[in-house]
């Protein structure tokens, strides 16, 4: 377990966030938490909330034009469980510039690889080679889909 005063490394602050390890949660739920120094003695009642991890699975397409200006699908989970709501998530390409997402542009989709795959136009060869390390995604599986991603213009 661990203490640290993020977001607000001020002296003589306490820390303000506490980061521990649990079990692998089956859902996105809330739940109290309890503190103990002794295993004896507990204080809190803290009301803790547990959000989707942020996770890219799968993106289309898989290359375009170094002059950029393509729309890009991410298909993952954790798009939208900042906490608090507000707060906004970015993407970024390599290293060139970060683009704030819109969480308006958010929508959930029903995983199918093969709707998936037909974008791509290509040999399965080549898709299976482009596909050796990424996730697995089962069928009919609800995914986040982001698409107003745009790429950068990497010939600056």
């Amino acid at each position: 377990m661990e203490t640290s005063p993020i977001g607000q490394y001020k002296k003589n602050l306490f820390p303000d966030q506490i980061r521990c390890r649990t079990p692998r949660w089956n859902s996105v739920d809330t739940a109290l938490l309890e503190i103990s120094v002794n295993g004896q003695d507990y204080i809190g009642s803290y009301k803790i909330a547990f959000v989707d991890k942020l996770s890219i699975f799968k993106i289309s397409p898989l290359s375009g034009p170094i002059g950029g200006d393509t729309n890009v699908k991410l298909f993952g989970t954790g798009f939208q469980s900042s906490i608090p709501q507000d707060k906004s998530l970015y993407i970024r390409f390599g290293t060139i510039e970060s683009q704030i997402v819109d969480k308006a542009e958010i929508t959930d989709f029903t995983w199918s690889s093969e709707q998936y795959y037909n974008e791509f136009h290509t040999s399965e060869s080549q898709l299976h080679d482009a596909e050796i390390n990424d996730f697995v995604v089962p069928e009919d599986q609800t995914v986040k889909m982001y698409i107003a991603a745009v790429t950068p213009d990497i010939t600056r």
